[in-house]
């Protein structure tokens, strides 16, 4: 019998490879602050939710303040009649706007007649014409605004600054709706520079001037908590509060418009 075969030497096993690590992902300094800063609506509604829970009581503190600091009737001045002065002075300068825009129709039509394009540089010196006109009643706003403010507001107490600042947002008010009249002519199709009809330009030119009414008397009004010495964080509150007012108003003009488009 032969010699046993040699046994087999053992199988080299081969040792498992270490795992590859991840790449690493260079971060930079400005991704680790873009991270930790907070979005814009986030920012909003916190400074928002600051701005309510702090203002809010210094806001109605303010209101209150306002409405005594406006009644002079204790100090032998004026008490609250300051509006019915107020509505005398608006309704005689807008009836001397009115009364301007009824005596001069006839030559407003007759400017009218020559404002289209077809008739070349006529129709700029017609448009530029109206646009005189108009403006000319304006200014008689501006000059019976002024007057009363004189005569009746011309001191230096909280009242005087208020019925300043709300004959002053009567004139304001009469000259934002000028450009947009300007534009519309609900009156005079012929001198429209855009193309609605008359029932949409008197509706556009409605409600334009009911924003920019609503704006000016809470422009007067900011003035008027201004006046008494109110913190900034109740008129910031009052400004979010009508915030939303201002918001519904305008959403109702887009709605408007689409509507007639």
């Amino acid at each position: 019998f032969g010699e046993p075969a040699p046994a087999a030497a053992p199988a080299k096993v081969d040792a498992p490879k270490p795992a590859d690590k991840p790449a690493e992902q260079k971060s930079s300094r400005f991704d680790a602050d873009a991270a930790q800063e907070p979005d814009a609506v986030s920012i909003f509604v916190d400074e928002a939710n600051r701005v309510m829970q702090g203002g809010l009581p210094a806001l109605g503190t303010g209101i209150a303040d306002f409405s005594r600091a406006i009644d002079n009737s204790g100090r032998g001045g004026r008490g609250y009649s300051m509006f019915l002065l107020l509505a005398l002075a608006a309704a005689a300068a807008l009836a001397l706007e009115g009364l301007l825009h009824f005596v001069t129709r006839p030559a407003q039509h007759r400017l009218a007649a020559v404002a289209p394009a077809t008739f070349g540089t006529r129709s700029l010196a017609a448009i530029a014409g109206l646009a005189l006109i108009d403006g000319a009643g304006v200014l008689l706003v501006w000059l019976v605004c002024r007057i009363a403010g004189r005569v009746w507001f011309g001191g230096d107490t909280v009242q005087d600054v208020f019925g300043t600042t709300l004959l002053g947002a009567l004139f304001y008010w009469r000259l934002y709706v000028l450009g947009f009249r300007v534009v519309v002519r609900p009156a005079l199709p012929q001198a429209r520079l855009c193309e609605i009809s008359d029932h949409e330009a008197w509706r556009m030119l409605r409600l334009v001037s009911i924003i920019v009414l609503v704006a000016a008397v809470f422009r007067a009004f900011y003035a008027g908590l201004a006046s008494i010495g109110a913190p900034a964080e109740a008129i910031a509150a009052g400004r979010v509060v009508t915030a939303p007012v201002m918001l519904v108003v305008l959403l109702v003009f887009a709605v408007r418009a689409q509507e007639g488009a």
